[in-house]
Order: structure tokens, then sequence, then C-alpha cells
């Protein structure tokens, strides 16, 4: 997980999309809303694994917790993009 995003990912992916007309996935290092917001700005996807595989690893004696912390992780990234 980063704690930023550059400031040239808009750019960098204008680029990458003059070569090439597929949807275009981004995510290395998501690991918060505000940088999902930035993403989405400028891809098609964001891809979020790190931030949600350390909340299960954090959480996995407590079920519940985890469940809670992964499912609000995932509404907050949710509300971020659209």
């Amino acid at each position: 997980m980063r704690e930023g995003i550059s400031p040239d990912i808009k750019e960098f992916m204008q680029g990458v999309r003059r070569h090439c007309s597929l949807p275009l996935a981004v995510g290395f290092g998501i690991s918060n809303p505000r940088q999902a917001a930035i993403i989405a700005e400028a891809a098609d996807s964001v891809i979020v694994g790190s931030a949600i595989v350390s909340l299960v690893e954090q959480f996995h004696n407590q079920p519940e917790v985890m469940l809670e912390r992964v499912s609000g992780l995932v509404e907050e990234l949710k509300e971020a993009i659209r």
C-alpha cells in the first residue's frame, strides 16, 4: 500500500490510452477512498487488494470485526469512485 498517488497519473493514463483501446484497470497500492477516487478519474477500473488483505490478516481471529472492517472499506471505496 502506498501513501500517495503520483500527480502525473492522469497524464500517464492518457499516454497509455493512445496505444491501447482496451479498458484500463489500475491497482498497485491503492489503500484508501481518496486514492481510489484519483485513479477512477484516469482509469476504467480501480483494483484494491492489499488494503483488504491487510484487514483480513489483522482481524483473522475476529471474524465479525474483520467482516465489518472489510465491508466498511469496500463501501467507502465504492462511494469514492461513484
